[in-house]
């Protein structure tokens, strides 16, 4: 039941009609609720400029965000449990060359790679992924999940 659930918000945050496409948030409101849905809580007033684009196909989900985030904030979604990975291995993971992410999404192998395996309950996968610019404060983020 959980598992539903789950689909059927993503399903209604990202605005799907059925139960495949892919979906880019167009207004601050709609980019802030899919912001709440991966982070379980609104954004803070440290959180701005929050592009999204998500992407369903079956049981399968990818996300991907990307803001700027205060120090502070990013300290608080480090914490939730990501932890460091090199870039070979992010780039690797989410297949960075095939061409999925949207254009705005780019990284740098200069910053600090995040991962997290368990992201999202009711999934039997869910593994979440942060790029984190220091310099810019600017996070990538991006979620996948499958049953």
């Amino acid at each position: 039941m959980k598992k539903l659930k789950l689909g059927l918000l993503l399903l209604f945050l990202s605005g799907f009609p059925s139960c495949g496409g892919s979906h880019e948030a167009e207004t601050a409101a709609e980019a802030e609720k899919c912001y709440k849905f991966e982070f379980d809580m609104d954004p803070s007033s440290g959180v701005s400029e929050i592009k999204v684009k998500q992407i369903v196909v079956g049981d399968a989900v990818v996300a991907w965000l990307k803001f700027n985030v205060s120090p502070q904030d990013f300290d608080l979604l480090k914490a939730r449990g990501f932890y460091p990975i090199r870039y070979d291995d992010f780039e690797q993971e989410l297949n960075l060359k095939s061409g999925n992410a949207p254009s705005w999404w780019q990284v740098s192998n200069n910053n600090k790679f995040y991962k997290i395996v368990g992201w999202k309950k009711g999934y039997s996968y869910s593994c979440a992924f942060i790029s984190y610019d220091a310099e810019k404060n600017v996070i990538c983020f991006c979620h996948t999940a499958f049953n």
